[in-house]
């Protein structure tokens, strides 16, 4: 990736990190479901989760956990790597959001 392409593709996960945390905590959602790790692990520090403890597995890339701290402190949170798994890797995440 070039480098104004990697500026680019930054400054835009930031600016969605940043929206998605302001919208959280005003909505006060019980669960969270990410694609992509490096999105999510900047959500996870913009809402100041300490760590997530995950209690299941689907399709060897999607994970359910509780997160633990921070604002969204025991809620639900389902993610997966943005590149990788089935085709119907979100319907997945929502079955495991919701169960």
């Amino acid at each position: 990736m070039a480098p104004e392409s990697a500026q680019l593709s930054g400054a835009l996960r930031e600016s969605f990190v940043d929206a998605l945390g302001s919208l959280q905590e005003r909505l006060h959602t019980d669960g969270l479901a990410v694609i992509g790790g490096e999105t999510a692990y900047q959500l996870l520090r913009r809402l100041g989760a300490r760590r997530l403890e995950v209690f299941q597995q689907k399709a060897e890339v999607i994970a359910c956990s509780r997160i633990a701290g921070g604002v969204m402190d025991g809620c639900r949170f389902v993610s997966k790597g943005g590149s990788v798994g089935p085709d119907d890797a979100a319907c997945q995440m929502l079955s495991l959001l919701t169960a």
